[in-house]
């Protein structure tokens, strides 16, 4: 299994991949239909298909005991998922290998990723600003992606200005709807002092940013024993007990 951090990494790994060893390669993400998912587990656990490019999606639920090799292809955000990626080697007690193709240049696409997905105060503050600058009547309708282009703001794209959109909405600043122009964002009067970062989409995204910064502290860093010894420990809710 090689595991990538997106739909179309995977997708094109993929056809990489059987170009230069064959047919029996096939990719598998949340975008393919769930019957071609179905299809992929089934022809894996079969042998017809060898080797599945897949984001974190295949591994949710199944259970495949004979995987004798795991590729993780980036840098995973967390401890959690790097475990469950990696930890579907040799699951059946037999040997199996885990190879780690990532590095530091990774780092700087999960940063994008994650600064895209989880935009920061500053960029909080660019995007409300420049978006109200562009209604005058206070109500805006344009989908996100044509406000991210218009707006022109680094690392600001579609699924940015949507996050956005949602943290000024628990906020108050905004409110969303649908009328005969189809789907609006109208700016709201402001009272008093606002503070985004209690809102919980931001703080998720903080988390989220914290997270894989522990991540990356530990696995650029550490040796293959330490790594391995992140795998083979169970996986506990915090406020649980380890069993021995």
């Amino acid at each position: 299994v090689i595991y990538c951090n997106s739909r179309p990494e995977a997708t094109k790994t993929a056809q990489k991949l059987r170009g230069r060893l064959g047919d029996d390669i096939a990719f598998y993400h949340a975008g393919v239909a769930s019957a071609e998912r179905a299809q992929v587990e089934r022809f894996f656990r079969e042998g017809a298909i060898r080797v599945v490019v897949a984001t974190s999606a295949f591994g949710e639920g199944i259970d495949l005991p004979d995987v004798r090799h795991v590729f993780l292809y980036h840098l995973n955000f967390d401890f959690t998922e790097f475990n469950q990626q990696a930890g579907r080697s040799g699951r059946d007690g037999e040997g199996a290998s885990i190879h780690l193709l990532f590095g530091e240049r990774d780092r700087r696409i999960n940063d994008f990723i994650i600064e895209r997905e989880a935009p920061t105060l500053e960029t909080l503050r660019r995007i409300y600003a420049a978006m109200k600058r562009m209604t005058p009547d206070r109500a805006l309708h344009m989908t996100y992606a044509d406000v991210a282009s218009t707006l022109d703001i680094s690392r600001v794209e579609g699924p940015t200005i949507s996050v956005a959109v949602r943290i000024f909405e628990d906020a108050e600043l905004v409110e969303t709807g649908e009328d005969d122009d189809g789907r609006y964002v109208r700016f709201l009067p402001v009272r008093g002092k606002v503070d985004l970062t209690a809102t919980e989409r931001y703080v998720e995204g903080e988390a989220e940013r914290e997270a894989f910064a522990r991540f990356c502290d530990v696995a650029l860093t550490a040796s293959p024993d330490v790594l391995e010894a992140l795998i083979d420990r169970p996986i506990y809710p915090s406020n649980v007990p380890l069993l021995r």
